[in-house]
């Protein structure tokens, strides 16, 4: 699909351009990917969890886990970009990171939780259509819940390349389709936000 050759056009130049490091993932910095990952944790992932984390970019946060002393995390990475999955492999090789899109993956292996942290960044003609597909499917394949990080149009920054989108269109969404169980944070940067869903 056209976007999808975007998407992967825009992190392979960045992968190209920075190699093993946050830049190639659109984060500004190790201390905003970090900021990202603390508040995707709190979503409830423990020791012996399972997670499915789309837009994986390197497996960082499979590495960020193991760190901050959650054991055991059955942990699979899936990104659309040939060329950070290909750095995953060579640099983070016990991260269990694939090349592929979610919407492609079976519905019957499920995960604790599903996370996706910016996986819809990049502008493209369709990028409400594909964060309303990818939302349903990370609510079919979680257990126990999902994670959804996204740009938010509430910034003081701006991009013709970045996708910013309303976190009040999304939970608005979410409720409608999914369930009321909706926690928001929007505390931590201005110009991201980050949505818990519960089953």
């Amino acid at each position: 699909m056209v976007k999808d050759e975007v998407v992967k056009e825009f992190f392979n130049e960045l992968t190209e351009k920075h190699g093993y490091d946050p830049k190639s993932l659109a984060y500004g910095s190790e201390k905003s990917q970090k900021i990202k990952f603390d508040i995707a944790t709190e979503v409830g992932i423990k020791d012996n969890c399972s997670v499915l984390d789309i837009g994986c970019g390197f497996g960082d946060y499979f590495n960020y886990l193991k760190q901050r002393g959650i054991k055991n995390v059955k942990y699979c990475g899936i990104d659309i970009s040939n060329k950070i999955v290909e750095v995953a492999k060579e640099k983070n090789s016990l991260a269990n990171v694939i090349e592929g899109d979610v919407l492609d993956l079976s519905d019957d292996e499920k995960y604790d939780y599903v996370i996706s942290l910016g996986f819809n960044c990049v502008k493209t003609d369709s990028n409400w259509e594909t964060l309303i597909q990818v939302l349903e499917k990370m609510w079919r394949l979680c257990k126990k819940g999902i994670v959804y990080n996204g740009v938010s149009i509430f910034s003081e920054i701006s991009s013709e390349k970045i996708y910013f989108v309303s976190p009040i269109k999304v939970i608005d969404y979410i409720m409608n389709n999914l369930t009321y169980k909706v926690v928001l944070r929007h505390d931590y940067m201005q110009h991201d936000f980050t949505i818990f869903v519960y089953k």
